[in-house]
């Protein structure tokens, strides 16, 4: 009982404390000289230019961060926590899938403030949202309805960066990954999507340094969540596709009824509204520069280009800052130490294929590959690389029920077939996909006399665009789904050749809508600009059956590998390979072109 008393009345204290924590501090000077905006979607809330136009944010930040992660306003952390140096020491591999590098990093309290001064920055600012509610009408008036996520691990804003500055100090977010598209699911089973942003964010407080209790703010823009080139399932756009819908002229028939509302769905905008954040620092680390803290956030939810009233959304959760001095410079030789082996990978491929610059001639083993950090890999194309082999012994048996894993297939160089007076011909192209065009993490069942290889599973199917000289482009999907390799003997070893065939997918599915809505499944069964094709019932019936008789064209494709490098030790096998499949029909409105690709492999063999 005693001790049930002693928690009560420390909550209770935490709540006094918390609840005047804004309210017992005097008034301060206004955060902004620019005029008051009126902000549709927070008309319970409007955003001004002075601290009492915050009134909003101040019992979520003083009576929320005392009490929130006891009652659940902000969900609590892993029992864990993890700093922004414990997170660079991670590997590419512990990252991965683990849902971390959704997560901002914490802070280790360290001396009183952090200093700011003129010209400095603010970097590898993090938001990561805890809860989230939105605004719907009641009886009594407008209430925040709690709501579940069903966004994935990809909901949280990391690596924005700013200019920072003194008396008083304002962060102007210049960059980074400043917006996420979120979606939550009300109680109702409605799903409100929206986009969760800081962009164009200045954020000021008084005082020069931050410190524990620090409190900041301002507002920040909220681009729409569709872009212009977004069409709807009737094929509706900003820019392109049909002024309006085949299935509504009814609605306009009489000139009255639904006037209003066709106009909306038809007229499509790119909204551009805004939101307000508050934060409060609740930790520093004087020697790191680090700040960390709490923030609540309103923005409007999406409009679906103008045709829905926005809804409000309000946000609460954990941000995490680092304030440099001056702009980042590296200072010693030791902070670029792991862009070595990066820079050797590409210089080892780069000879031999003659497609990247030369670089050191020293290339990355699947084992160095592992020790990497995750952010190393971030952002350097290195997780688009296959890894290579160090030659250790002269073969690697394969065993009946062993298994072939992390297969990984890396194109260098792309060729389309083409017809020329002489016959057929393969054009050199230039590749117009990033750096996500490699297959990884590929395996599946491997035995032996013959050595035959049934994949099963992974990352195996990239989507692919190439440009041809004349400017064409031709999409594909590069893949080995189901692919069968067989070769004669019982071991992998330096020159052994193996090969098969495997499925082709189409590059689109059935739910996929043209730019004049006909699909597969949904959409039209043809398009309204076409009719006077079928008019007499002669000309154009084949090209216009094509474009609308949607398929899922599923072709094969066949692939020569051989190995120029073993390592007997751990299983690992290595090579190149050259494979041919059909390129996208456009669902069999087009003839399949041929793409022929050569590039380097890497697999492992684990013996039962």
């Amino acid at each position: 009982m005693a001790r049930s008393c002693a928690v009560v009345g420390v909550l209770l204290a935490a709540a006094a404390a918390g609840s005047c924590f804004l309210s017992g501090v005097p008034t301060q000077p206004p955060r902004a000289n620019t005029a008051p905006h009126h902000i549709e979607a927070l008309k319970s809330a409007p955003v001004q230019s002075s601290e009492s136009s915050w009134s909003w944010a101040a019992p979520l930040l003083s009576f929320g961060a005392a009490l929130g992660l006891v009652f659940g306003l902000v969900a609590a952390q892993p029992a864990k926590a993890i700093t922004a140096e414990q997170f660079s020491q991670l590997t590419y591999n512990q990252v991965r899938g683990s849902g971390l590098a959704n997560r901002c990093p914490t802070v280790e309290s360290n001396g009183s403030e952090v200093p700011v001064k003129s010209g400095s920055r603010l970097i590898n600012v993090c938001f990561e949202p805890k809860s989230f509610a939105v605004e719907f009408e009641t009886d009594k008036g407008k209430e925040f309805a709690t709501t579940k996520l069903t966004t994935r691990q990809t909901y949280s804003l990391a690596f924005v960066e700013g200019s920072l500055d003194p008396n008083p100090i304002t962060f102007k977010e210049q960059d980074g990954m400043d917006f996420a598209a979120t979606t939550v699911k009300l109680p109702d089973g409605q799903y409100v999507p929206f986009l969760f942003t800081v962009k164009e964010l200045v954020a000021k407080g008084e005082g020069s340094s931050f410190k524990p209790g620090f409190t900041w703010g301002g507002e920040f823009s909220v681009p729409s969540y569709r872009t212009g080139g977004f069409l709807d399932p009737k094929a509706r756009g900003m820019y392109l596709g049909y002024d309006q819908a085949v299935a509504l002229p009814a609605m306009q028939a009489d000139g009255k009824g639904g006037q209003e509302d066709l106009f909306k769905e038809t007229n499509k905008v790119f909204d551009l509204g805004k939101g307000a954040i508050e934060m409060e620092v609740n930790k520093v680390n004087q020697e790191l520069g680090e700040i960390g803290g709490v923030f609540v956030s309103k923005q409007p939810s999406d409009t679906d280009m103008g045709a829905k009233a926005p809804r409000t959304i309000l946000l609460k959760g954990i941000f995490y800052g680092k304030a440099l001095k001056s702009a980042p410079v590296q200072s010693s030789e030791s902070s670029w130490s792991w862009a070595a082996p990066l820079l050797s990978f590409g210089a080892a491929l780069g000879l031999v294929f003659g497609l990247v610059a030369a670089q050191p001639a020293k290339a990355i083993t699947a084992e160095q590959f592992s020790q990497l950090t995750y952010n190393q890999v971030r952002g350097s194309g290195l997780a688009n690389r296959c890894p290579t082999v160090e030659s250790n012994g002269s073969e690697v048996p394969v065993k009946s029920g062993s298994r072939l894993i992390n297969v990984c297939f890396e194109p260098k160089s792309f060729a389309v077939e083409f017809e020329t007076d002489k016959g057929k011909e393969f054009a050199t192209t230039k590749l117009t996909t990033r750096q996500t065009y490699s297959l990884a993490f590929v395996e599946g069942s491997l035995d032996p006399n013959p050595i035959t290889f049934k994949e099963q599973d992974g990352m195996d199917f990239a989507a692919t665009t190439v440009k041809l000289p004349d400017g064409q482009y031709v999409p594909f999907l590069f893949t080995v789904k189901e692919l069968v390799a067989k070769g004669e003997g019982s071991s992998f070893k330096p020159g052994f050749t193996w090969g098969g065939e495997f499925s082709v997918p189409s590059y689109r599915t059935g739910g996929f809508l043209d730019p004049k809505a006909r699909g597969m499944y949904l959409g039209y069964d043809q398009a309204v600009a076409l009719p006077a094709m079928q008019a007499d019932g002669k000309g154009g019936q084949e090209d216009l059956f094509k474009e609308t008789n949607k398929v899922f064209d599923l072709g094969k494709g066949a692939i020569e590998m051989e190995v120029n490098k073993v390592n007997q030790e751990l299983g690992e096998i290595g090579g190149v390979f050259v494979s041919k499949q059909p390129s996208d029909t456009d669902m069999g409105a087009k003839a399949p072109r041929t793409i022929l690709l050569k590039g380097i492999f890497y697999g492992k063999v684990v013996n039962a």
